[in-house]
């Protein structure tokens, strides 16, 4: 079968199919010919295109005889706008990790081998395996991106095995630990927001970013629309829900609503006592002058929480964990869980619940409860 070649207008290069049935895009970037394969010719042309539009912007280089970390930093860039803020820190620690270990091999000459060893030698610095297995992740994930451009000919991660760290169980609180908790901090100034927590089950940035239009008294509902999080140089900032299941409008408990309602008669005093100086963000946690708190603060409040009610002290995030377990340890299905936790994927919501000895009573009883029916 004769190759079938498709010229394109200037600028745009051309499109022909192999003889082994692959399409094939060539474009000449700086004078040099770049060509891009797919088994449809579409999918040869959206990599081209994609080259294109990145090498016209500056981001990634179009040449594969440059290190690693010269692709890392073009890639880091590339990325900056497309991921949330926190998730860029994340790809940027981890890039800063693995460039000491093999930064400096060409692009496409990195292979496996050089991978693996640069996941032994963190080890052997003392970083945890959670924290070598995210080095892997990020690095995989940046090298899929070289290869989908044609920087490389293949993944060199994939066959590097990331280390596997031991799976801990979730701490949490027990029904009696959360009521004590809520019943001793009664009065202090983040006590609706630790109820909120352990209750609703919100990320802390979301219950930060929560308003007042944002809670349904009458209907006893809550929709969380966004979040707060603090960024370097510009502060608390107002983001996005994590993802499309993160925005959510989930039913207030009895004891949730008395705790929002004493926020706001609380709040509407400070209004009132801070006069003029007072900024209406609408927040339903703020400062006495209306602004966002800092979470360095709120971590010191939290702290002194779990002291004054006896309980262990767990990390904020662990509120999270505890509204998970209790509303399963209570009947509720994984699914709805994971519609209240804002989980995009069903598996997450089982990695934040664990089969506490409530539970797990619970289960030989209905059992037992079961087989003794049947001997009737």
């Amino acid at each position: 079968m004769e190759a079938q070649k498709r010229h394109r207008s200037h600028g745009e290069g051309n499109i022909r199919q192999r003889r082994n049935g692959k399409w094939e895009a060539r474009i000449s970037l700086d004078g040099k010919p770049r060509s891009f394969y797919g088994k449809t010719r579409r999918e040869a042309q959206v990599k081209m295109r994609e080259a294109i539009e990145a090498h016209g912007k500056g981001r990634l280089p179009d040449t594969k005889s440059q290190t690693l970390a010269h692709y890392l930093d073009h890639w880091l860039a590339d990325v900056e706008h497309r991921v949330r803020y926190k998730t860029l820190r994340s790809y940027r620690l981890n890039v800063d990790r693995v460039v000491p270990y093999i930064g400096k091999v060409r692009l496409d000459q990195l292979k496996a081998p050089q991978v693996q060893a640069s996941y032994t030698k963190l080890l052997a610095t003392g970083l945890s395996k959670r924290s070598v297995e995210q080095c892997g992740t990020v690095l995989h994930k940046a090298l899929a991106d070289a290869l989908r451009l044609s920087l490389v000919s293949h993944n060199a991660s994939d066959l590097a095995q990331k280390p596997r760290p031991e799976r801990t169980e979730q701490r949490t609180l027990t029904a009696d630990q959360l009521i004590r908790l809520f019943d001793t901090t009664a009065g202090d100034r983040y006590h609706a927001l630790w109820v909120v927590l352990g209750t609703m089950g919100l990320r802390l940035g979301e219950a930060l970013g929560l308003k007042w239009s944002d809670v349904d008294f009458e209907r006893r509902t809550l929709t969380v629309r966004r979040a707060l999080q603090r960024q370097r140089g510009k502060g608390m900032v107002e983001v996005e829900p994590k993802n499309t299941s993160s925005g959510r409008t989930v039913d207030l408990l009895d004891i949730t609503v008395d705790a929002l309602q004493g926020q706001r008669e609380r709040q509407a005093i400070e209004r009132k006592a801070a006069g003029d100086s007072y900024i209406d963000s609408d927040l339903a946690f703020a400062t006495v002058w209306g602004t966002a708190p800092e979470e360095g603060g709120i971590h010191k409040h939290w702290k002194l929480a779990c002291e004054k009610a006896g309980v262990p002290y767990l990390r904020r995030h662990d509120l999270r964990h505890t509204a998970a377990t209790l509303r399963l340890q209570a009947g509720a299905s994984v699914v709805e869980v994971q519609y209240d936790l804002g989980h995009a994927n069903i598996r997450t919501t089982g990695i934040y619940s664990h089969v506490t000895p409530v539970m797990r009573r619970q289960s030989a009883d209905a059992l037992q409860a079961l087989l003794e029916a049947e001997r009737t």
